[in-house]
C-alpha cells in the first residue's frame, strides 16, 4: 500500500509585490508572489542560514485579500499549503517543469520594526516562528 502526504507550512518575507492575474472563463483571481525563507544548515562546526526562494499561488478571494495587505518585504505565514508540479510545452516546443507552492490561506503577522540604520528588527515577543 502506498501513502502520500503533501502538506507544507511556510513563513518568510515577500520578495516582490503581489501580482493578481485573472484566469479562465470566470476570470478567477490568483495572487502570485515570491517568498524568501531560511534553511538552517551546519557548515563545519557552525550553523548558518541558507536562503530559499519559493514561488507561491493563492487563489480566489483569499488571494485578493492577501494582495491588499501585503507588499515586497512583508512578513508572511502560510500555514496550509501543498506542493504542485506543473508541466508544459513552451513556444519553442521545449518541455518545461516547475515546482511551486499553492497556499490555501494565510495568517497576518506584525510588521517588523525598523531601526535607526533602516534594518529590520523583531522583538522576541514579535517573532512569529
Amino acid at each position: 500500500m502506498s501513502y502520500s502526504l503533501n502538506k507544507v507550512a511556510l513563513g518568510g518575507y515577500l520578495t516582490r509585490d503581489v501580482e493578481i492575474k485573472r484566469v479562465g472563463r470566470n476570470e478567477t483571481p490568483v495572487a502570485l508572489f515570491g517568498l524568501a525563507l531560511n534553511r538552517r544548515v551546519k557548515r563545519g562546526q557552525e550553523w548558518v542560514d541558507e536562503p530559499v526562494f519559493v514561488d507561491v499561488q493563492l487563489w480566489g478571494a483569499r488571494g485578493e485579500a492577501f494582495a491588499r495587505h501585503h507588499e515586497k518585504g512583508s512578513p508572511c505565514l502560510l500555514p496550509d499549503c501543498e506542493l504542485v508540479w506543473e508541466k508544459w510545452t513552451d513556444r519553442e516546443g521545449q518541455e518545461r517543469t516547475k515546482l511551486f507552492v499553492q497556499a490555501r490561506g494565510f495568517s497576518f503577522l506584525p510588521k517588523p520594526k525598523t531601526g535607526q540604520d533602516g534594518r529590520r528588527s523583531l522583538d522576541d515577543e514579535n517573532v512569529p516562528f
